[in-house]
């Protein structure tokens, strides 16, 4: 911890982090004493002895590595090294961070940053026909596939009192909450960065989930997408040489990026409404099991059927002969199954049955609510 408030001082916000861990962890121990003062007659001699440890290794031991940092250096206005001066330069620091009344063209918030909506453009330019560009941004599926990951591992940790994801979100809000409360000065994407580690460790968590209900597919689709969308920006955002052929053809995906005013705001409505649905329906979405509900089985088997019929090749069928006992029933004479399209695909691919129409009311939720939301604008 000494050497990364050293670096930085952002490192404090890990700190605050760590002290979120420990008094939870605390409290546990204390309610577990409650319940059993026998078993855990020690539990006074610990905490104390933890205590002092903690003072040592969190508190002593980081101030001397941030002292010991300016020795090479001189310190406060030329004045030679002195825990007095190391305080003088710690206080003018921060008063200029703090006083600090200034704008950017590419200053951002908090806001732009989990959805990547505002990078930075260091560099530009051409060179004997070899484009040149550095710019600072996100891989979007690490951003866009964050949000949903981020809220699905809060709720199980709120909810279902899950340890590890309780460590993940801890970790992602205290580097990302002292930015929304405390930090009012000018700010920009790459503050963002140490953030984005807890969001990487979220998707995982998330993975680690979906395959457990054997959605092995999942994985290395991500993957080969992200990769792709990683050598695509690659050029843009390490200053490569590239031919101008290939900066046109990655100009439809860096317009995405760097250009995205005209749909902004649709972009951030359409994000709130997809958090918002994940949050609400992560209840309904994370059990194994199916709500037996009106027509249920109906409509669930009208996936199933529509799987079976792309598998004879028949993309719009009119009759199910396998449906209704064998007797087959013609339900797409009366309900249209294109919105089963994609469900059916994925059954087919492996996607539990359940699973395929839990997708479809999510779908159907999704686009309700935002033909709702924009209805009424």
């Amino acid at each position: 911890m000494g050497i990364s408030i050293s670096a930085k001082w952002t490192g404090c916000y890990a700190a605050v982090g760590l002290a979120v861990m420990l008094f939870t962890n605390w409290i546990q121990r204390y309610l577990e004493y409650k319940k059993d003062k026998k078993r855990h007659q020690q539990f006074f001699q610990i905490l104390l002895k933890t205590m002092l440890l903690c003072i040592l290794f969190f508190i002593i031991i980081p101030i001397t590595i941030y002292c010991i940092s300016y020795i090479p250096d001189q310190i406060f206005r030329n004045e030679p090294w002195s825990i007095a001066n190391v305080w003088k330069q710690a206080q003018q620091m921060y008063f200029y961070h703090v006083n600090l009344n200034a704008t950017h063209p590419y200053q951002s918030t908090w806001f732009q940053w989990v959805f990547d909506l505002r990078p930075m453009w260091y560099y530009v330019g051409t060179v004997d026909n070899v484009f040149h560009t550095i710019s600072c941004f996100s891989n979007p599926l690490l951003t866009w596939a964050g949000v949903p990951a981020i809220l699905y591992t809060t709720y199980y940790a709120l909810f279902k009192k899950d340890t590890v994801a309780w460590y993940i979100v801890v970790g992602y809000f205290s580097g990302l909450l002292p930015w929304i409360i405390y930090v009012h000065r000018i700010v920009f994407a790459y503050h963002f960065y140490p953030t984005s580690l807890f969001t990487i460790i979220a998707i995982v968590y998330c993975i680690h989930h979906l395959k457990q209900r054997k959605y092995q597919f999942v994985v290395p689709v991500y993957l080969a997408l992200y990769l792709g969308l990683f050598i695509l920006f690659l050029p843009i955002t390490t200053g490569f040489g590239t031919t101008i052929q290939f900066a046109k053809f990655s100009s439809m995906a860096t317009r995405m990026v760097f250009r995205m005013k005209k749909y902004r705001k649709l972009l951030i409505d359409l994000s709130i409404i997809l958090a918002l649905t994940v949050l609400l329906m992560s209840p309904y979405l994370t059990k194994s099991f199916l709500a037996i509900e009106h027509d249920t089985f109906f409509h669930v088997s009208r996936i199933e059927q529509y799987a079976r019929a792309l598998q004879h090749g028949q993309v719009l069928p009119a009759i199910y002969p396998y449906e209704n006992g064998g007797f087959g029933y013609g339900s797409p004479l009366f309900y249209s199954d294109i919105f089963l399209l994609l469900p059916a695909i994925l059954h087919n691919l492996g996607l539990v049955l359940v699973d395929s129409y839990k997708l479809t009311v999510f779908l159907a939720s999704f686009i309700f609510w935002n033909y709702n939301v924009h209805a009424c604008k």
